[in-house]
């Protein structure tokens, strides 16, 4: 634990910066390990909702109009950060927070289809409710293209 807290702290600061190919080599190992051991991937409501909450604290994963949305220096380390925030590998969380999004799309069309009144039954949904107007808050706001 006080290893963990030390890499979140870092990684919130900014303060280091590790290569990539490192930490891929690490998740990759990590993946191997729990392969071997039969690790469970399951995720429990309670992670779910921490990982989306992490997940919209770092804009510059899935906010457009982020000036480091196009970062690739910075978007590992946040996924990093959010990894060793939940004792996960970074493969885990990109992979389930994809796979959410995913069935939020999935939810926001039916919604869109069915009109206003219809009312997703799945737990997340409301948790993802800061994903619904990215795309236009970028191409609304012409600011957000020019150089800062």
């Amino acid at each position: 634990p006080k290893l963990q807290i030390f890499f979140q702290e870092v990684f919130e600061h900014k303060y280091f910066f590790v290569p990539v190919f490192i930490w891929s080599y690490l998740d990759m190992a990590i993946m191997n390990y729990h392969f071997r051991n039969n690790v469970n991937y399951e995720w429990s409501e309670q992670e779910t909702c921490a990982l989306i909450n992490l997940f919209k604290q770092k804009r510059e994963l899935w906010d457009p109009s982020d000036w480091n949305y196009m970062n690739k220096q910075i978007k590992p380390l946040a996924w990093q950060g959010i990894a060793i925030s939940l004792n996960k590998t970074t493969h885990e969380v990109e992979t389930k927070i994809w796979s959410l999004i995913s069935q939020y799309q999935i939810e926001e069309n039916l919604r869109q289809i069915n009109g206003n009144d219809y009312e997703s039954k799945w737990f997340a949904f409301k948790l993802f409710s800061f994903l619904k107007d990215r795309n236009k808050l970028v191409r609304s706001n012409p600011e957000n293209f020019s150089a800062k």
